[in-house]
């Protein structure tokens, strides 16, 4: 599918040449980032035009829950002109953890839009091998054409 659709005559303002970004869905998913080093788990989740007071987060079994708002802005445009590159609304996200985490020393910072959260090792996990997610390990560029080529 064409990341850009032509639009031309409906309300297209002058100029533009009648490109849009399109998006296939309008839910509003935030990406996260993870990475694991000798005392914890770290996140990184990207909430662009949300605010401070437009989220909260909990910790919930084994998945950070994170609700929020993206509120669309005021004045940008008239009706049949508004075209965003990003959705707006209400979200929700859950995050799965994994099993070992002290979730009573969870740390989290918000700044520029993002979200930051440590989550350090329980005491009886220190010191264990910990291994990245499978969704986050890389395969070799040979080993991959050979999977796709089978």
């Amino acid at each position: 599918m064409s990341l850009y659709v032509i639009r031309k005559g409906r309300g297209v303002p002058a100029g533009d040449g009648g490109f849009w970004p399109q998006s296939e869905s309008r839910d509003i998913r935030l990406p996260v980032g993870r990475g694991i080093n000798s005392d914890g788990l770290n996140l990184r989740i990207a909430m662009p035009a949300v605010f401070e007071g437009d989220f909260s987060f909990a910790v919930e079994e084994r998945s950070l829950l994170i609700f929020g708002v993206r509120r669309e802005p005021v004045g940008f445009g008239e009706p049949l002109t508004k075209r965003y590159a990003l959705a707006y609304g209400s979200f929700h996200q859950r995050v799965p953890l994994g099993p070992g985490l002290d979730i009573k020393k969870l740390k989290a910072r918000f700044h520029h839009g993002v979200l930051d959260v440590h989550i350090p090792f329980a005491p009886a996990a220190a010191g264990v091998l910990h291994p990245a997610p499978s969704s986050l390990r890389t395969v070799s560029a040979a080993k991959r054409r050979a999977e796709v080529a089978a």
